[in-house]
């Protein structure tokens, strides 16, 4: 009984972050695209006159993720992967290092579907995967630096939802070092800090919500619910959708 209590309580937590302080708030989803398209056209004169914007864009042209992250960090105030150039660089940058493991997912997901076609997949098959993808550090680091602008290239978007999916499931068949950080803590971050304020930014789309929620559904429902809580309260942070909130 206190077992269940103890599950009731945590399941709580999320709903308690949705329900406290509550407010009827409209969000106009279109309102904020335009208002995005004309901070970028206000914005684009930035790149050639800012030589610490250039900088960041050339480390990344080059695929040097470490200087590029530095450069994130001191230019956080500027929020440069606002600026399409440097975004879309970031987004090349996020597509190469998960090329292996987006393989490796499509070559499992052919040996899935083939294997479900000729009726010879038994359970196994899917609960203890026999391949291993392991995504690096860098990945998630870029996911933060992406932010709720993924929603920008919807492709990317629902690529980056496969590749969690199958990390988080071939995660489960190898050993983990003490004091790393957990492959389900490391989904979650991404969930927080790209893919769900991303979602709020894109248009009604099937194919991305089934995607998004194949990687939510891995997750206990219990660190599900504290998720929604903390993406309501974090979309305050968003200026495009606190702009939408204000005119809407």
């Amino acid at each position: 009984q206190a077992t269940k209590i103890g599950k009731i309580n945590l399941a709580a937590t999320g709903k308690d972050l949705m329900d406290e302080e509550k407010q009827e708030i409209t969000i106009d989803l279109y309102t904020a695209l335009e208002m995005e398209n004309d901070i970028i056209d206000e914005r684009a004169p930035e790149i050639e006159k800012n030589q610490k914007l250039g900088l960041l864009l050339g480390f990344l042209s080059v695929h040097d993720w470490d200087h590029a992250q530095l450069l994130f960090e001191r230019l956080a105030q500027l929020n440069p992967v606002e600026h399409v150039e440097i975004c879309d660089a970031l987004f090349r940058i996020v597509e190469k290092t998960i090329s292996s493991a987006y393989s490796t997912y499509c070559q499992t997901h052919h040996k899935i579907t083939r294997n479900m076609d000729t009726h010879m997949m038994d359970a196994s098959s899917v609960s203890s995967p026999s391949y291993l993808v392991d995504l690096p550090k860098e990945f998630f680091q870029m996911l933060v630096a992406c932010g709720p602008y993924l929603h920008r290239d919807t492709q990317l978007f629902q690529k980056v939802c496969r590749v969690l999916k199958v990390y988080h499931a071939s995660s489960k068949e190898s050993a983990r070092t003490a004091g790393v950080m957990s492959p389900e803590s490391q989904v979650e971050e991404a969930l927080g800090s790209c893919l769900l304020p991303s979602l709020q930014l894109i248009p009604a789309n099937p194919a991305v919500d089934m995607e998004i929620w194949g990687v939510l559904s891995l997750l206990p429902y219990e660190v599900r619910y504290r998720l929604y809580g903390e993406w309501e309260k974090d979309t305050e942070q968003n200026p495009i959708v606190l702009a939408a909130r204000q005119t809407a």
